[in-house]
C-alpha cells in the first residue's frame, strides 16, 4: 500500500490532505483579490486571477501525483538501506 495512515505517519498525510484543499478552495474563491494585492492595473490584475485559478486546478490535478511519486521513491530508497 502507497499510504501508511496509521498513527503518525497517516494523522501528517490526512493534515496535508486537509490543507491541500483548504489552499486550492482559498487560492479558487479569491483569486481576483489576491491579483489586486500584487497589481494595481485593472486589466492585467483580471489576467492574474485568471491564471491562479488554472494554476490552482493544476496543481490540485498533479499534487497526488507528487505525493505519490515521493513517497514511493522514499520507500525504494529505504529499501536499498536495509
Amino acid at each position: 500500500m502507497i499510504f501508511d495512515f496509521r498513527y503518525p505517519n497517516g494523522f501528517f498525510a490526512r493534515v496535508a490532505y486537509v490543507f491541500n484543499i483548504v489552499a486550492q478552495v482559498v487560492m479558487i474563491s479569491m483569486s481576483t483579490q489576491i491579483a489586486n494585492s500584487f497589481v494595481d492595473e485593472t486589466a492585467v490584475s483580471a489576467e492574474v486571477a485568471r491564471m491562479l485559478i488554472v494554476m490552482a486546478c493544476l496543481l490540485f490535478l498533479l499534487g497526488p501525483l507528487v505525493t505519490i511519486e515521493t513517497n514511493v521513491s522514499l520507500k525504494s530508497k529505504l529499501k536499498r538501506r536495509v
